[in-house]
């Protein structure tokens, strides 16, 4: 193996996990790839990925749901501020074992602080 090259690491959790898709276990590392990489743009995070895939959205949308849905990878909303036509964004955190304890989509978040 080149040492030049990084390696990632991926948890045997979600690797041996029965329940998830090959799919599902293919994003899954492609995202913790990009977590470990400092050239990733994480200021449009879905889109940074699609764009590294061979699929189209669909395929996409549907392993991303599924990691969700299988607490792999939880979503936040956060707002830019209070009021209307603030925006927001999401924030994603990619877990090494499963957490069903909490909904993927959790709590809008305002300025730090749950609402």
């Amino acid at each position: 193996m080149n040492k030049n090259h990084c390696i990632c690491s991926v948890s045997n959790s979600a690797a041996q996990d029965e329940y998830l898709s090959l799919k599902a276990k293919g994003l899954y590392l492609l995202i913790q790839s990009c977590i470990e990489d400092p050239e990733f743009d994480f200021n449009h995070y879905k889109p940074a990925l699609i764009a590294r895939c061979k699929e189209g959205s669909d395929a996409f949308d549907s392993a991303w749901k599924e990691l969700k849905k299988a607490g792999y990878l939880k979503q936040r909303r956060i707002s830019h501020g209070d009021g209307e036509g603030k925006g927001f964004h999401y924030e994603y955190e990619l877990l090494d074992t499963a957490d069903d304890s909490t909904p993927s989509c959790e709590t809008p978040v305002t300025r730090g602080r749950t609402e």
